[in-house]
């Protein structure tokens, strides 16, 4: 009989105790469906800020209707685009967008929308042929602009190379380096724009 005392015990533990553990801290649905754990990673930005963040953030503004300039730069417009954003969600309104800012602009997305694929470490120079290199340029150049985009390195997506580059802070070589790969991935993963 002690057995099954135990077990009535366990089994109503569970139940109180599992639900708990397969909801986000804010008490907003499955972790598996959202991309909380990505969003609580991002740093907090403020206006003047320049970054791969912004650019993705400007993106996910825009889709959810505003007009925004994708810049990269956190300038006075987006200041009063997020302070909407903010007051719409019932978040404090002051244009920093931090952990409550970011849980509601990335966190609520699906995390196949987040997650891309881990961006490539060889460098693909101006003018570069690696098939595999010039794919992956070209699917995320596609997440960001949502254009068709040729299947080359040559003038024209050195040019939005070199522009994204410099809308996040980068030395405009035209050439996808790391750091110019991590920059695409975090702008598209903030953006919401894999799945």
């Amino acid at each position: 009989m002690r057995i099954g005392v135990s077990s009535m015990i366990l089994a109503a533990t569970m139940a109180a105790i599992l639900p708990m553990a397969q909801a986000n801290p804010a008490n907003e649905g499955p972790v598996a469906d959202n991309s909380y754990a990505y969003s609580d990673r991002l740093p907090n930005k403020l206006p003047g800020d320049v970054g791969p963040e912004i650019y993705g953030l400007q993106l996910n503004l825009k889709d959810r209707g505003y007009a925004v300039e994708v810049s990269g730069h956190y300038s006075t417009e987006l200041e009063r685009d997020v302070k909407d954003f903010q007051h719409n969600k019932g978040i404090p309104d002051d244009g920093v967008v931090e952990l409550r800012t970011w849980r509601a602009l990335v966190g609520e997305l699906d995390a196949s929308k987040t997650e891309g694929t881990w961006p490539p470490e060889e460098t693909l120079e101006p003018e570069g042929t690696d098939a595999e290199l010039l794919e992956a340029l070209q699917d995320m150049l596609k997440r960001l602009s949502g254009e068709d985009i040729p299947l080359n390195h040559e003038a024209a997506n050195v040019d939005r190379v070199k522009k994204f580059q410099v809308a996040v802070g980068l030395a405009d070589s035209g050439a996808v380096d790391k750091a110019t790969w991590d920059a695409l991935k975090t702008a598209i993963s903030v953006a919401g724009h894999w799945g």
